[in-house]
């Protein structure tokens, strides 16, 4: 029982983790709008901001999934919270575009350190039949964290009238708290458990190749709608800036029951097969909130946050954990994110250009909504791939026994 209580609170940790970063990242999209008026620049130009995050945060998902792997991921989470709070520092502290957005890039540096690392320790830590649950649990750190830097933007940027770059001090400064809190409280997790495995045999492992292509086919939805949509309400829909800020937070606030009903049937026997039907509904939820009706964006809105990348990633991330040898799970995971990250690079800007080029946000969400075609053959070839097994490469069936 007392074991039990104790990969909750660690999870729990893990959690608020991820809630101080999505904060951050969320309160940008909100802000943009502010941003735009003091600068005087191209919607393509604010996609940049968004875009320099994830080009850094991208960079650094294989080596810090090295790092955890050799050093465990204690060391490699606390730096990189300490790195993002004050990085955050120095963007909110920052005046010209292409500074603030250099600072903004260093932040992506920090929260790249955070994804393989944590879902490393999560996955040794949690028993393994009740992985796919914890998971969803530290996952929905992601939606609640989006909740709150929308909420703290709406209501202090645009309720309160505060300047825009003290919402971003305010966030970077709980940042830093966090980071004081897990100093204090985080577990090691034993060198035996993260021991380094051959770097150049983790892409030999087909399953992950495939959760690599899925994985950037439906995380480029997500970043789409996290980065236009509160803008998007505000200047097509014409809604006010709070209120766009409440509409945005349907996703994540749909996104956090939806994500932990999903894990729980995913612990089921043959229960991640929920992803197959998941993936077009995030589809179809992206054609909808092309529509400039509130209604239809509305729906869109709810119908993404029970099948978008905050239900999905920790499925892909209980899946592969079946997949592969505990030895490099730290790198697996760094890989997936990476594939998600460069979605993350380009969504914003491309989707920022084609706006700017055509007039509408429209082909932006069709291009979104479109790349879920492949990403649903790629989820079922994950699925038949990881049941059956990869022999070749040591990878235990997901109906055998854990991988390690």
């Amino acid at each position: 029982m007392s074991e039990d209580r104790t990969w909750i609170k660690h999870c729990g940790l893990l959690f608020v983790g991820w809630v101080v970063m999505y904060a951050n990242r969320s309160a940008i999209p909100a802000l943009l709008g502010l941003m735009g008026a003091e600068w005087d620049i191209s919607r393509a130009q604010l996609g940049l901001i968004s875009s320099a995050f994830f080009v850094a945060y991208t960079a650094f998902q294989v080596p810090s999934g090295y790092l955890s792997d050799r050093w465990g991921p204690r060391p490699v989470i606390l730096g990189g919270q300490a790195w993002q709070g004050l990085a955050g520092l120095g963007a909110a502290l920052s005046g010209p575009f292409l500074l603030f957005t250099a600072w903004r890039t260093l932040v992506g540096v920090g929260q790249g350190a955070y994804y393989a690392p944590q879902y490393a320790m999560a996955t040794e830590l949690v028993p393994r039949e009740r992985r796919a649950t914890a998971l969803a649990w530290v996952n929905s750190g992601m939606a609640a964290g989006t909740l709150f830097g929308l909420a703290v933007a709406g209501v202090m940027a645009y309720l309160w009238q505060w300047p825009w770059r003290l919402v971003l001090m305010f966030l970077s400064g709980l940042g830093l708290g966090v980071f004081g809190l897990m100093s204090r409280l985080l577990p090691p997790v034993s060198k035996a458990s993260v021991a380094p495995g051959p770097q150049a045999g983790v892409l030999t492992h087909r399953a992950l190749r495939s959760a690599l292509g899925a994985a950037f086919t439906t995380m480029y939805g997500l970043y789409t709608i996290l980065s236009w949509t509160p803008y998007y309400l505000q200047n097509v829909m014409g809604l006010t800036g709070q209120a766009a800020n409440v509409w945005a937070s349907v996703v994540p606030a749909v996104a956090i029951p939806a994500g932990i009903l999903a894990g729980v049937w995913a612990d089921k026997p043959r229960g991640r097969h929920v992803m197959l039907y998941l993936v077009p509904l995030g589809g179809v939820a992206l054609v909808l909130v092309s529509i400039p009706s509130i209604l239809a964006v509305g729906v869109g809105l709810v119908l993404y946050g029970m099948a978008g990348k905050m239900v999905l990633d920790p499925l892909f991330v209980a899946t592969l954990t079946d997949a592969v040898p505990k030895a490099v799970r730290g790198r697996a995971f760094a890989f997936l994110n990476l594939a998600s990250s460069m979605a993350a690079v380009l969504a914003p800007t491309v989707t920022g250009y084609l706006a700017d080029l055509t007039g509408s946000f429209a082909p932006g969400f069709f291009l979104a909504a479109l790349a879920h075609v492949p990403a649903w053959f790629l989820v079922k070839r994950l699925h038949t791939e990881v049941t059956a097994g990869v022999g070749d490469v040591g990878v235990c069936p997901a109906t055998g026994g854990d991988c390690g």
